[in-house]
């Protein structure tokens, strides 16, 4: 049995991609951005880091060590709705310092992949500058 045998999914998060591509293709000035290693900046519960532990030695006659993922951790099962579940708290203890961005992390992502726009060239670029400021508060 594996960790991800025990684990629940949790609900989809995941916006609705044919929309956010419209809806983005429609903007005069479009970007498109990543959030790079989200995984490793979302720390995990102290009570379920357990859960993460790996038992690793470097070869059959040294003592075992224990190493304890703290982040989210690539590949198990909640992985999608964890990463995509942070972004909307993020907003909330973060956003009001930052008015323009939250938007685009509410309705214009795609996973880790951020398509935002606006039909004014200044606007983009507030944009945008609010949006690295927003994600930088969070380490993303």
């Amino acid at each position: 049995m594996s960790l991800n045998d025990h684990m629940f999914t949790g609900p989809t998060l995941q916006s609705d991609l044919p929309l956010i591509l419209l809806i983005w293709r429609l903007y005069r000035y479009a970007f498109t951005s990543e959030i790079v290693k989200m995984y490793r900046q979302i720390l995990v519960n102290l009570l379920d880091v357990w859960c993460q532990c790996i038992l690793w030695r470097h070869n059959l006659n040294a003592l075992l060590e224990e190493h304890c993922l703290l982040t989210v951790t690539y590949g198990t099962r909640s992985t999608p709705f964890l990463a995509l579940r942070v972004l909307p708290q993020f907003i909330e203890d973060e956003g009001n310092a930052f008015p323009v961005a939250p938007d685009a992390l509410k309705y214009d992502k795609l996973f880790v992949d951020i398509l935002f726009g606006a039909h004014d060239k200044a606007y983009a670029m507030i944009k945008r500058k609010q949006l690295i400021d927003l994600l930088a508060e969070g380490k993303l």
